[in-house]
């Protein structure tokens, strides 16, 4: 599981759904979550959070150009690949954090990645999780 730190930029509450803006240095991170300012009090603008995303859910694009419905196109370069027989695991560097993508290695070979190739980490609002930062739960963090 990945966990990069970022800071809230922006809330918009509908409900017990949030869209969460969140800053990752100079990138711009979007989160939807179920819950809201009184059900997850750290919901503030310019708190800081960990994001939690799962390795097989961020994808990888390379000379990307187009539009697409995935909101976080995050810019990173690969410092390190892992090569396995079905799966790879591509080390990011995403603005001085690690993070971790798994991707087919027949993918990998498709696209021809390397070390030091910048790429573009694509994650879906739905799929990243967040956390007060340094908070340890004895429960569901995500209630």
């Amino acid at each position: 599981m990945n966990t990069i730190v970022g800071k809230i930029k922006a809330v918009e509450n509908n409900n017990n759904i949030s869209l969460v803006n969140c800053a990752i240095n100079n990138q711009t991170v979007q989160a939807v979550v179920i819950g809201n300012k009184s059900t997850m009090n750290y919901l503030i603008c310019n708190n800081e959070i960990e994001l939690l995303i799962n390795e097989s859910e961020i994808a990888i694009a390379k000379d990307v150009n187009g539009l697409f419905s995935i909101s976080n196109q995050l810019l990173c370069k690969i410092t390190s690949i892992n090569k396995g027989y079905f799966f790879s695991r591509i080390e990011l560097d995403l603005q001085g954090q690690k993070v971790y993508s798994l991707v087919t290695t027949e993918s990998c070979l498709r696209m021809e990645l390397k070390k030091g190739d910048p790429v573009t980490a694509l994650i879906k609002a739905n799929e990243i999780f967040l956390k007060q930062k340094d908070k340890i739960y004895d429960t569901n963090p995500y209630i």
